[in-house]
C-alpha cells in the first residue's frame, strides 16, 4: 500500500487473533479426520466459537444453515473442500453443494481453515482489505464493497461475481501478509499459514478504517 495503513495497526492484537485462528484450524482438521460431525459443523459454522467462521457468526448464518440442511451435508462439503486444490475447485464445490446461506464467504472460510496454506477467504472484511490494497483509497474501497454487498450471494449472478473476486485476491492478500511482517515485534514468528496471517491483518484493517 502506498499510504501505509498497516503501520498504525496493533500487531499484538493481530498476532493474538492469528494464533487463535491457527488453533481453530487445527481443531477443525482433527474433527474432520475423526468424523465428529456435530462438533465439526458447529465450529465450522461459527456456532460454538466465532473464530470457527467469522463470516457465518457475524451474520447469524450458522443456525440458519443447519436449520435447512444436515450435518452430513456440511461434513460432505468439508471433505470435498479438504481436497480442493485451486480457488476454482473451491467455488465449484460450494456452488454444487447448493446449501442455502452457505455460499462464497462462509465456504471459502471453511476451505481456508481446512487448508490454510492453499486457500484464502473472501468475506466482507478480506474483500475490503483487498480493495484497499488495490486502490489505496478508503472511500473507493468502501464504495466498491457496498456494490459487492448490494446483491445476495445466493443469486447466480452475484455468486459468479463473488467467485471472480475471490480468484483475484490471492496475491494481494500475500502482499498484505508480507508487508505486515515488517511491523511485528521480535519473538512474533509468522512463517506459516500466510493466508490466516493475511486475514488477521485484513480484520484489523476493516475494523480501523472501513465505513
Amino acid at each position: 500500500m502506498k499510504k501505509d495503513y498497516l503501520k498504525v495497526l496493533n500487531y499484538n492484537d493481530i498476532y493474538s487473533h492469528y494464533n487463535a485462528r491457527v488453533v481453530i484450524s487445527s481443531t477443525l482438521q482433527d474433527l474432520l479426520r475423526s468424523g465428529k460431525k456435530t462438533k465439526y459443523s458447529e465450529l465450522a459454522l461459527g456456532i460454538s466459537d466465532p473464530y470457527g467462521n467469522y463470516s457465518a457468526s457475524q451474520h447469524g448464518l450458522g443456525e440458519k444453515i443447519l436449520s435447512v440442511t444436515s450435518e452430513n451435508k456440511i461434513f460432505e462439503l468439508a471433505g470435498n473442500l479438504n481436497i480442493a486444490k485451486t480457488d476454482k475447485d473451491v467455488s465449484k464445490i460450494i456452488y454444487e453443494a447448493n446449501i442455502p446461506n452457505l455460499k462464497v464467504s462462509v465456504g471459502t472460510e471453511m476451505a481456508m481453515l481446512l487448508q490454510p496454506d492453499i486457500h484464502w477467504l473472501a468475506n466482507t472484511r478480506s474483500i475490503w482489505a483487498y480493495l484497499l490494497e488495490k486502490n489505496n483509497k478508503i472511500n473507493i474501497a468502501n464504495e466498491a464493497l457496498r456494490l459487492y454487498l448490494k446483491g445476495s450471494e445466493d443469486s447466480k449472478m452475484n455468486y459468479k461475481i463473488w467467485s471472480e473476486i475471490h480468484g483475484l485476491m490471492k496475491q494481494p492478500l500475500l502482499d498484505i501478509a508480507k508487508q505486515g511482517k515488517g511491523y511485528i515485534s521480535a519473538g512474533m514468528i509468522v512463517n506459516l499459514h500466510e493466508f490466516i496471517w493475511a486475514d488477521a491483518i485484513a480484520n484489523a484493517l476493516y475494523d480501523n478504517f472501513s465505513g
